[in-house]
């Protein structure tokens, strides 16, 4: 909360910062080039501009708060609200320029004439529309800003991600566990069932050692990929672990960051079926809901185990790692979301965008 009321202060500062710059430039521009030169009373006409450029401010605010509601829309819609917005204002801006002129030079009301007010109006309109453009530009330098440092710091994280990766890519206990069973089944002489396990093996810790964090796969992909990870441990398991999937055809292409799957699932493994003499299920599922892409991955072991929420001991790193992937590759355009399951398990539910190959992003 803090961090957040830091950043709201900041663009706060910076938006008063560049609204004062800019009438105090227009203020001193209009005020050597036109009101020094010009032979009429000073008095009048510094308090006349001194009004006009106060307006002025309050106008282009009342302009940035309809941009921040326009900017989202199509271009269309932009141009049109933003060509409607800017002329509203530069005609109230023209008529309180025109009356308010007159009155400080010659006491009296006075609204203009059509001429008159034509020919100011192309004034007004072309600082308001200055106005519209600097706010437009601003936000856009600020996205592409924001973007490249986004880009930076994903970057920088996936570095330590990777590192975190590798614990799970090549896990020591799972490597002996694995290699223990593929050793128990050539002592048993089941030689086809030992090679079929380090054809998979193999085939793991290619796609694992191939993968980078930063990279997306196909969720297809994805999905054959974590297979062969659960084929591995069947092997170890037999009929204690039972693994079932259900993704969605229409997600079935869609891209999301490579092994993001296998450490929740080996967390399901350890903690829901290895201590349970008879085992359990493990559960993925994928599909698209207003536009995004959402995972859950289950299990029917014991669950949090808390009243609080609170992740049991050991489970936190290989989430933690899911975590700051996601916020890394996504921002806060995702959720990961943990509890248990009814009647009994846990549950981790991850929403992401929904980007499909050959598609525009949902």
């Amino acid at each position: 909360m803090k961090e957040i009321n830091e950043k709201f202060s900041l663009r706060s500062m910076r938006f008063w910062m560049m609204q004062g710059i800019l009438w105090t430039w227009y203020f001193l521009v209009l005020l050597f080039m036109i009101v020094i030169p010009r032979d009429l009373p000073f008095i009048p006409d510094l308090t006349h501009l001194l009004c006009e450029a106060a307006l002025g401010m309050l106008l282009a605010i009342t302009i940035w708060l309809a941009f921040t509601r326009i900017r989202e829309g199509s271009i269309v819609t932009q141009v049109m609200l933003g060509a409607m917005t800017v002329s509203i204002a530069a005609g109230v801006w023209t008529e309180f320029k025109w009356v308010t002129f007159i009155y400080f030079h010659h006491g009296i009301w006075e609204l203009p004439s059509p001429q008159s007010f034509g020919e100011w109006y192309i004034a007004s309109f072309a600082v308001m529309t200055s106005v519209m453009v600097l706010y437009y530009t601003s936000y856009y330098y600020l996205m592409m800003v924001t973007e490249r440092e986004m880009r930076l710091m994903a970057l920088a994280t996936s570095k330590e991600a990777e590192i975190k990766m590798l614990r799970y890519q090549l896990n020591p206990h799972f490597m002996i566990n694995t290699m223990n069973a593929i050793s128990t089944l050539i002592l048993k002489q089941d030689n086809k069932t030992a090679m079929g396990m380090v054809d998979k093996l193999s085939d793991f810790l290619s796609y694992s050692l191939d993968s980078s964090p930063e990279d997306k796969v196909e969720l297809h992909s994805e999905i054959a990929h974590l297979e062969q990870f659960v084929g591995i441990e069947k092997t170890r398991f037999s009929d204690r672990l039972s693994y079932q999937s259900v993704i969605d055809e229409e997600v079935s292409r869609a891209v999301i960051p490579s092994m993001l799957l296998q450490p929740l699932v080996e967390n399901a493994i350890k903690y829901a079926i290895n201590p349970r003499e008879d085992g359990g299920t493990i559960f993925v599922q994928a599909y698209k809901d207003a536009g995004k892409l959402h995972i859950i991955v289950s299990d029917d072991g014991p669950g949090l185990q808390s009243d609080d929420d609170t992740v049991p001991h050991g489970r936190g790193v290989g989430l933690r790692n899911t975590q700051d992937r996601l916020k890394a590759i996504y921002g806060d355009h995702y959720s990961l979301k943990l509890r248990d399951n009814v009647p009994r398990g846990f549950i981790v539910s991850i929403i992401i965008p929904c980007e499909i190959l050959g598609q525009k992003t949902s």
